[in-house]
């Protein structure tokens, strides 16, 4: 019954624009019955006078940004006006990529990407679709015609040459809740060019290439199993999708950094008249009437079999040398960095109980379900005295894995972890 002022929770765009100015732009996870979500984005910045002094908050509170266009994903940021959404259209210096889910989309699409410009930071353009010779028309959204990119989620990278690369996760979730398409990540790739930011290309930028090397490699990925009831196979294996993907380019090492959040334990038949994970009594689903959206939201419950929520994360990095070898991330193989959650796993029916954690995983003492770089404007990793930085966000629910029901608390927000 009480109220609470929400904190950035899930995905965060968090950009270091100078050696003493970091912004940052973010959107609330909330499950509202309503779209958009009446949070809408949110801006900050963070600002020290030289390396020496202490770092200040401008607002003591984020404001929300004018402008802009579904759940922020990724903002990139140059010097000089250099990104616009078509050859000849006027220049801007900030671009930010979002996924936009309609109402009607809940269930069977995680959205399309939008992008939108600015040169401040604040004020931004509304919010369109990006558009691909290979999109598609989704049905629940067909009011926009054809050419949308369907994605859940997406990273982009400034290679400075006038390329961003970009990788996003599939959007189509008819596609994803086949249990036999979960052991394929369903990562895409392909590029844009600065001066048409509003148009993707998928796949590698050479002449020729094959359009269906398209695909990120699932070589070296960690998709632990949790149980085997007798019988093999993967049904309690998680699975392979990246969502709440992030990327981030480790320009020193040449390395490609990726992070994906996932849920454990998980079962993959969605068709079982007998789902093992989660309980029926830990998946308590409850909404609350919320005054100042004017509309219910979603309080407790963890998403149900198909759409359980993820409760863990993962970072890997690939080495690609440089990032005109782009298109080695379609067989190159993952090294994994991190593997972190709470203490447990959902509970299951085979222990009515939290799941122990297996090999490969680590305790962190909470649960998150994404997690984000610390980059620059170009989406290069930012270091400091040799650490990398990732924002490890709880998502809509602070408990997930220890507990029931799965429960929003008012605590949800990211934490900064370092990473290998």
């Amino acid at each position: 019954g009480n109220t609470f002022t929400p904190r950035a929770n899930h995905q965060v765009a968090f950009v270091q624009t100078g050696p003493n100015e970091q912004q940052v732009w973010f959107s609330v996870d909330v499950a509202f019955d309503v779209t958009p979500n009446p949070f809408g984005p949110w801006y900050n910045r963070r600002y020290r006078a030289d390396a020496n002094s202490p770092w200040y908050w401008q607002y003591s509170q984020s404001i929300p940004i004018s402008g802009g266009g579904g759940f922020v994903d990724q903002v990139l940021y140059s010097p000089t006006p250099k990104y616009s959404s078509t050859p000849g259209a006027t220049l801007y210096k900030y671009v930010m990529y979002g996924i936009s889910q309609p109402t009607a989309c809940n269930g069977p699409n995680g959205g399309y990407v939008t992008v939108s410009f600015s040169n401040d930071g604040y004020c931004w353009t509304s919010g369109v679709p990006m558009w691909s010779e290979t999109g598609v028309t989704i049905p629940c959204a067909s009011e926009l015609g054809g050419g949308l990119v369907s994605m859940e989620a997406i990273g982009a990278i400034d290679s400075g040459t006038g390329y961003v690369y970009f990788m996003g996760m599939e959007g189509d979730n008819t596609v994803l809740i086949n249990e036999y398409n979960m052991s394929h990540n369903f990562v895409s790739w392909g590029y844009t060019l600065t001066n048409s930011m509003g148009r993707m290309v998928f796949g590698p930028p050479v002449r020729g290439a094959d359009p269906n090397e398209k695909n990120m490699s699932d070589l070296g990925l960690f998709n632990p199993r949790a149980f085997d009831d007798g019988r093999g196979g993967d049904r309690y294996r998680s699975y392979a999708y990246f969502f709440n993907m992030a990327m981030a380019w480790d320009a020193a090492n040449g390395d490609l950094y990726i992070s994906r959040g996932y849920p454990y334990p998980y079962d993959r038949c969605n068709t079982c008249n007998d789902p093992k994970v989660p309980t029926p009594q830990q998946n308590y689903e409850s909404k609350v009437w919320n005054s100042y959206a004017y509309t219910y939201q979603s309080v407790s419950g963890c998403g149900g079999q198909a759409a359980l929520y993820p409760n863990r994360y993962q970072v890997y990095k690939m080495h690609l040398g440089s990032l005109s070898n782009f298109s080695l991330v379609h067989t190159g193989t993952w090294t994994l960095l991190a593997d972190r959650g709470n203490s447990l796993g959902y509970e299951s029916a085979f222990t009515f109980s939290s799941t122990p954690l297996v090999a490969g995983q680590s305790n962190e003492g909470r649960d998150g379900g994404a997690a984000s770089f610390m980059v620059d404007g170009a989406g290069t990793l930012v270091r400091e005295n040799g650490s990398a930085f990732v924002f490890s966000g709880n998502t809509l629910r602070e408990n997930l894995s220890v507990g029931r029901p799965c429960q929003t608390t008012g605590l949800e927000r990211v934490t900064l972890r370092t990473i290998p």
